[in-house]
């Protein structure tokens, strides 16, 4: 509406275009309000995505801990090397030479059992950051 059209209205006719206005005006706050929670929510939604992904990082950090606390329990109980690669002279040279084979033993399976141990962790982690990032990403794209 140009200014010559509102100067040719009635009063009443201006007080009904105010008071339509008004309602237009009172409904877009509504708007305003529940869309600033909406926004307010997803933010609280990403943060905690965010939790979690640096929990899981976490994860990672005592994994490598408990890593290199098997590796020097290993270095700890291994035999030295000069050891075993005398000639056994007595029947106690050949128990060390067992219990060196035996401890040779012992750190492979170890070794294997931490390798194993950390690539089941680290799809754990994996899947439940995906799922968390993948259910926080729902909750968004549903509001």
């Amino acid at each position: 509406m140009t200014e010559k059209d509102l100067r040719r209205l009635s009063k009443s006719d201006m007080l009904e275009l105010l008071l339509r206005q008004s309602k237009v005006m009172r409904e877009l706050k509504e708007k305003n309000a529940e869309l600033e929670e909406q926004l307010k929510s997803r933010k609280i939604q990403l943060d905690e995505a965010g939790n979690i992904a640096q929990a899981a990082l976490s994860l990672c950090g005592v994994f490598k801990a408990a890593q290199n606390a098997a590796d020097m329990y290993i270095e700890n109980v291994a035999v030295p090397s000069d050891l075993s690669n005398e000639e056994p002279k007595t029947d106690s040279m050949d128990s060390a030479d067992n219990i060196a084979k035996s401890n040779n033993d012992i750190k492979s399976d170890i070794s294997e059992m931490l390798e194993e141990l950390k690539e089941q962790m680290h799809n754990e982690i994996q899947s439940s950051v995906k799922s968390a990032v993948k259910e926080a990403l729902e909750n968004i794209i549903s509001k």
